[in-house]
């Protein structure tokens, strides 16, 4: 059968008590199933050794709350990630344009403080 897939897909999901984390890694031409799966496997190692609150794919989704929660209860909020993507820092610069808010970045913390 004529496919545009690469081949396989590995998933790993782990349910904790209160929280869900997962890690993936989609197949390539030519590579063993058992090398994707290593993969997935070494991807979800670093997520579980990783202390940050929010990871890559998260993290933007929670600027703008913070932006908010900044200007509403004058607070700083702040939180650590693991890591900060290119669409991670547009959506600080996105909310910084619409709410009187600062972004910070010290090592792995981002924080908000209203202006």
């Amino acid at each position: 059968t004529k496919t545009d897939s690469a081949g396989c897909f590995i998933q790993a999901i782990a349910f904790f008590e209160e929280v869900c984390l997962g890690a993936d890694a989609l197949g390539e031409r030519g590579v063993p199933a058992e090398d994707i799966g290593k993969k997935a496997g070494m991807v979800f190692i670093k997520i579980l050794k990783n202390p940050a609150a929010a990871d890559r794919y998260m993290i933007d989704q929670i600027i703008p709350f913070m932006g908010l929660v900044s200007v509403l209860n004058n607070s700083v909020p702040k939180i650590r990630f693991s890591e900060l993507t290119f669409h991670s820092q547009t959506n600080i610069w996105v909310t910084e344009q619409f709410l009187p808010v600062k972004f910070e970045i010290f090592e792995d913390i981002l924080l908000c403080r209203k202006l």
